[in-house]
């Protein structure tokens, strides 16, 4: 009787340590599916090659958090999605940050994507000024930014101001249009500077009330004018009327 039940309990063993390898075969992952999503030539070799050392893995016990812990390594590159395909494939989608602004401070210049997610770091005195026309040179005054990390958004002392700001550059798809952009942040003031290639400035007073409005509405007034001479000497202000309308106001220089 000893015998029969011990002979059971080793079947019972071997049954398990082969279910259990068995499992461990049929889930190891076999290959991490990578798909980029690039608008530039950007090197994506090295990044790939990290992701296929999960190959190997188990697909059953594998958290995905260890790529996204990873693609924080990389901050040209943005993590979309990750997700297992069973038995044994690892899905990643990522897809590229592109340079969209120059922020320029004391003694750092930060190049951020449209969201103001960090991507590199230059030093002031090694900045040129010279960027490509889809990219915009960011400037603040009265406002001072702290630490910043990369691939992380960009923090600074007037946070809401900052995040304005990008909201009012997106509402109107501002690259290859705007050349630089100005921001002075004063008490009772928060006015921002649009300076176009055309030579137009256009100036969004009190951004922090309506901003988003009345930067669409000045660049309507700046791209349904026609008049070239206007379009070279002449500047826009917006303005918030007693009644709520938006006005912009086209002034000489």
């Amino acid at each position: 009787m000893k015998t029969k039940k011990t002979m059971v309990i080793l079947i019972a063993t071997v049954f398990a340590f082969v279910l259990l390898f068995s499992c461990i075969l049929l889930f190891s992952v076999k290959k991490v599916e990578t798909k980029f999503t690039v608008a530039t030539d950007i090197e994506t070799q090295e990044l790939e090659d990290r992701l296929d050392l999960y190959c190997g893995e188990n697909l059953l016990f594998f958290d995905c958090v260890e790529i996204v812990n990873l693609l924080k390594e990389y901050p040209y590159f943005e993590l979309v999605s990750v997700e297992k395909q069973y038995p044994n494939v690892i899905n990643v989608c990522i897809k590229e940050r592109l340079e969209t602004y120059y922020l320029v401070t004391e003694d750092k210049v930060y190049v951020t994507d449209k969201d103001g997610i960090l991507l590199k770091v230059i030093n002031t005195s090694d900045f040129s000024g010279n960027v490509s026309r889809e990219v915009i040179t960011l400037s603040f005054e009265g406002v001072n930014f702290s630490e910043q990390m990369l691939g992380t958004k960009i923090v600074c002392d007037k946070q809401e101001l900052f995040d304005v700001v990008l909201v009012m550059a997106k509402s109107v798809d501002l690259t290859d249009c705007i050349k630089s952009i100005n921001v002075i942040n004063a008490p009772e003031q928060q006015d921002v500077y649009f300076s176009t290639y055309t030579g137009v400035n256009i100036l969004v007073t009190q951004a922090l009330v309506r901003g988003e409005d009345k930067t669409v509405a000045g660049f309507n007034a700046y791209n349904n004018k026609t008049d070239d001479y206007l379009k070279t000497y002449n500047n826009i202000i917006v303005v918030l009327k007693d009644d709520g309308t938006i006005l912009p106001i086209w002034t000489d220089k």
